[in-house]
């Protein structure tokens, strides 16, 4: 066997061990692809707070995948400087020609067959881990107490020239929960009678005052009532006290 045989067969012993190992290592590069997907899909179902530690294992095996790749494009290119070295011995230039040839076909397949990129890591939202390590109530400020609108608020609204005496029957509808007869008496007994039994959860005080004036016997012209925006008149204390006949002192 010449020199340059020897040396094709040495060569070609070579490349098939490359290749033998670069399949090898697209293999476990394919494999390890797979594996990292679905532990990541996992470990983003996760959240929380093992989210932070599964995010580290996943990075640290990558740069284990890489310093593989690595191992592999350092074996390629001692291939190639072999290749090279064979342009000084001497022998056919057929022999050197198809030895560059090989090692070019291996690069490429290389790239091909890893040309897909390795699955994306899937990416945990933020607000997630931030939300299971805030604590409940740094979440929510203390919420000051909302102002209730008065009671009788929002009454007769599109009656034209109310009398203070239908205003008070519908805050008493409003505030007692039951109509007062209709029909006027002297000294509006029947309305008197019904603020005396109610007690409303709010706005008491506006209604016994209303019971006190009627209870005077005060005459109820001097009550002033005025129409909001939305056309629609209140029992506040603006209107009881006109009705007292302290209003604007």
């Amino acid at each position: 066997m010449s020199h340059s045989e020897r040396d094709n067969d040495q060569v070609s012993e070579h490349l098939g061990r490359l290749l033998e190992h670069a399949d090898q290592l697209l293999g476990e590069w394919r494999d390890y692809s797979h594996k990292l997907r679905a532990e990541l899909d996992d470990q983003a179902a996760e959240a929380g707070q093992r989210a932070g530690q599964a995010m580290r294992d996943s990075l640290t095996e990558f740069g284990q995948a890489g310093e593989r790749l690595e191992d592999l494009s350092r074996s390629l290119h001692k291939a190639r400087l072999q290749a090279r070295g064979l342009a000084a011995v001497r022998g056919p230039w057929l022999v050197v020609l198809v030895v560059q040839l090989l090692v070019g076909a291996v690069l490429i397949a290389l790239v091909m067959r890893s040309g897909t990129a390795p699955p994306p890591a899937a990416v945990v939202d933020a607000g997630v881990i931030a939300d299971a390590s805030a604590p409940a109530d740094a979440l929510v400020p203390d919420a000051a107490p909302a102002r209730l609108p008065p009671l009788c608020a929002g009454l007769l609204r599109g009656v034209a020239k109310p009398s203070a005496v239908q205003l008070i029957r519908a805050c008493a509808v409003v505030a007692c929960g039951h109509r007062p007869p209709a029909k006027v008496d002297r000294g509006n007994r029947a309305l008197r009678g019904t603020l005396a039994k109610c007690k409303p959860e709010r706005d008491g005080a506006l209604i016994q005052e209303l019971l006190q004036i009627l209870g005077a016997k005060k005459s109820l012209a001097r009550c002033k009532l005025s129409a909001g925006d939305d056309g629609a008149y209140s029992v506040d204390p603006t209107f009881v006290a006109s009705c007292r006949g302290d209003a604007g002192k």
